[in-house]
């Protein structure tokens, strides 16, 4: 049976303000467009933002008593297939919200409520566009309460539920881990989001990573695996996804289809409403990812100290600890801009491109005003130019699109392929000096002259990095930036221009004629003033994207400074390496030898003396000889050989090396520092670096979106000629746009996966 779905909505504002408490409702008709976002993996809630018509006095209570207000969302929805028997109105969402609202109070409200005239009165109500972002009460009162724990003898997966148990209802994965904890002790946190992403780090949830997501029916605790987990009310486990050619028999079906035989949701998307990404940059840039198990350098720090027989080595060795833990901190200082460099500069090239077109489909316009403005100015006799002031404005109209045109439209025209080489720089850039971090995170400082002359390599391409960095950024954006802010400020110029203009101007024929004989002749301008609108509505749109390019252009300068003192700040600590002695590794070793050689022999001829203390010798002695086998020994593990991690370093092994799914070799690894023996989070990292390589978008009318949630599995099958895009997929975001149609909403839902990497078997 297909799925049609049309939607319903109304606002009833709550105003509390002094003593007055009073509900205001807002009707459906003034309602023109609610937009739900839900990103599963950035936020923990959804983010929802209306647009609506409001008389403007209840938008000066909305304003004034915004902290103390709310406003109650209410959505129903109906299926519109005539052939259904459910076809009734169904409550979809009804929550109370918080709300953001921009803007000032009427200054003009005095003005607005004096006694109207006649043709006032007919039309008394004064109405103004507004905006508002609302964030459920509920959700956010229950995200943000603190929480204080403390447990003993128990395991992770209880101990989250019981963090969880808030009046919400939980729907929650069972966890792949369920360990034993003795006792564990959680502090208070800013919010439940924060609390959970400590336990994981004390004790990982699943194989493949967890998702929280507080959703107005449910709280949701699921893995990253893609598995089915239902809600009482969810009819299948499973919606397939089929991409198919837009001219196709299927192509144009409608909603989404139940298939009671297979117990799955059908749902058909034609190839123009999907977007395909893959990013194989992360293989470019890595093949793995390698992680310190054993903290060593305490050990081995504190050995030195104890201990005098390693003589002068003891400074060198301090050094190069330096040395290491400030290559590892000031290479870290890139690690968050890495992280966002796809998704930012994504966002920004797409802005960029917005805004080329928009300079592009408004030439038309601005060409037909230029031809029309030359034309009139020609068809003046010189006796009019002469007499007529505004006709030096209207000259100024032929000036301003000129250097718009010339001027600003040169840096505009290029902006693409500028802003693509300067991405590629400052991409090669931020992973030259993050990759500094690879040379001395998982080594030894023994081990730290077998990676120093890669390193240096490394660092001095620092400068020329930085170099072509700001050269293509100067290019790319800078001078795009300041190319749209003078083009916008051109068609600012030509708006007021045309609005200061009048219907119509005189001048005299024949000026020396008698006074009182003189002939005049209008001059008629309304032909030019009709510009006037388009030309303030493109400089309103081409000022708020110009304001938001100079912003994004100040962000990247910034980072752009960032990458560059932490490239130099890595290159003066690895400069101080040319002291240490090329031999330290022998001389280390030799030094450690002797001083357990030394160690053991004292402690046999002192036996008797330690006969009353037996546990403090063993525990001694066996501390030394640990410190020095880790100072001697590494190993490297493949993630595959294990089902869980836990033990890995037990037995002295202090390196565990994973490769991505798509690579065969490990040439290329990113090195991390573990905080604790949680070592099963290596497989999470894994999981969510897999997990980046494949997205895809699809956009659809008329669903039921209460349907579409992080427990239902997702296979998407492309009958296109990109096969290799089928398989099964998560949900890492849904937006509703629900759209006023004058009696109901349409509702397009835009929903974005990534594909599940190959080989993982789910249930």
């Amino acid at each position: 049976m297909q799925l049609t779905y049309e939607y319903m909505a109304r606002i009833d504002f709550n105003h509390r303000g002094g003593s007055e408490s009073k509900s205001y409702p807002i009707e459906q008709e003034n309602i023109k467009q609610i937009i739900i976002n839900k990103e599963y993996d950035d936020l923990n809630m959804p983010i929802i933002t209306v647009t609506m018509s409001v008389d403007t006095n209840i938008v000066d209570l909305m304003i004034k008593d915004n902290k103390e207000s709310t406003m109650i969302l209410t959505i129903n929805k109906k299926n519109t297939n005539t052939q259904s028997t459910t076809n009734i109105v169904e409550a979809y969402i009804k929550e109370e919200c918080t709300y953001l609202i921009e803007g000032d109070v009427n200054p003009n409200k005095e003005w607005d409520n004096k006694a109207p005239t006649k043709e006032e009165a007919e039309n008394k109500d004064k109405f103004r566009l507004i905006r508002v972002g609302l964030l459920s009460k509920r959700l956010a009162d229950a995200l943000q309460k603190p929480a204080n724990l403390t447990v003993y003898n128990s395991n992770m997966q209880d101990i989250v539920m019981q963090l969880l148990n808030n009046g919400i209802p939980l729907l929650m994965e069972p966890f792949d881990y369920k360990d034993p904890i003795p006792q564990l002790i959680l502090s208070p946190k800013e919010s439940l989001s924060k609390s959970l992403d400590y336990l994981n780090s004390v004790k990982v949830f699943y194989e493949t990573g967890y998702r929280f997501f507080m959703d107005f029916d449910n709280t949701y605790l699921v893995s990253k695996a893609g598995k089915s987990v239902l809600r009482k009310n969810d009819r299948y486990p499973t919606i397939k996804i089929d991409v198919k050619p837009l001219m196709g028999e299927d192509g144009m079906v409608r909603g989404i289809e139940t298939n009671d035989t297979d117990k799955v949701y059908d749902m058909i998307v034609p190839m123009n409403d999907t977007n395909f990404n893959s990013d194989d940059l992360i293989d470019k840039s890595m093949e793995g990812i390698a992680a310190v198990v054993d903290a060593s350098k305490q050990k081995q720090e504190s050995f030195l100290k104890k201990h005098k027989g390693f003589g002068g080595i003891l400074g060198a060795y301090k050094n190069i600890l330096n040395i290491m833990d400030n290559v590892k901190v000031f290479s870290g200082q890139v690690r968050n801009v890495v992280q966002n460099i796809h998704r930012t500069t994504y966002e920004i090239k797409g802005r960029m491109i917005e805004m080329k077109e928009q300079v592009d489909d408004f030439k038309t316009t601005t060409l037909d005003l230029y031809n029309q403005t030359k034309a009139t100015i020609a068809s003046l006799p010189q006796e009019a130019l002469q007499q007529i002031g505004q006709i030096d404005d209207v000259k100024n109209i032929l000036t301003q699109i000129n250097e718009a045109n010339d001027k600003y439209g040169k840096y505009i025209n290029k902006c693409i392929p500028n802003f693509d080489e300067y991405v590629k720089a400052y991409t090669g850039q931020i992973y030259n000096i993050e990759g500094t971090k690879n040379y001395v995170g998982g080594i030894k400082p023994i081990n730290f002259q077998d990676n120093l002359g890669s390193l240096q390599t490394s660092c001095w391409d620092f400068k020329k990095d930085a170099e072509k960095t700001d050269a293509t950024h100067k290019k790319g954006m800078a001078q795009f930036s300041r190319g749209f802010v003078g083009w916008s400020q051109n068609i600012g110029n030509v708006s007021t221009t045309l609005m200061d203009l009048p219907d119509t101007v005189t001048y005299c024929i024949n000026p020396k004629d008698p006074v009182d004989s003189r002939q005049y002749k209008e001059v008629d301008l309304k032909h030019l003033k009709k510009f006037s609108a388009p030309f303030q509505e493109m400089f309103t749109s081409a000022d708020a994207y110009g304001k938001g390019i100079t912003k994004d252009t100040a962000t990247m300068d910034a980072s752009n400074k960032l990458n560059r003192n932490a490239g130099a700040t890595i290159k003066a600590f690895v400069d101080k390496a040319q002291g240490i002695p090329t031999d330290f590794s022998n001389k280390l070793l030799e030094g450690g030898n002797m001083v357990i050689k030394d160690f053991k022999s004292q402690a046999d001829s002192a036996k008797q003396m330690f006969i009353d203390n037996k546990q403090m010798y063993r525990q001694q002695f066996n501390s030394m000889r640990d410190t020095f086998n880790v100072i001697k020994q590494g190993a490297q593990l493949s993630i595959d050989s294990f089902k869980d991690l836990g033990d890995i370093g037990s037995d002295g092994e202090s390196l565990v090396s994973i490769a991505l799914d798509t690579v065969e070799t490990l040439a290329k690894q990113k090195i991390i520092r573990l905080p604790n023996d949680n070592i099963n989070i290596l497989k999470n990292i894994k999981h969510a670096l897999d997990l980046q390589k494949s997205t895809i978008t699809v956009h659809k009318l008329e669903l039921d979106n209460d349907i579409f949630n992080i427990n239902i599995k997702y296979m998407i099958s492309n009958e296109t000629e990109k096969t290799t895009r089928s398989g099964e997929y998560i949900l890492v975001s849904k937006q509703e746009v629900y759209d006023n149609n004058g009696t109901t909403f349409v509702a397009n839902t835009i929903l974005t996966f990534h594909k599940l990497p190959s080989g993982k078997k789910k249930e």
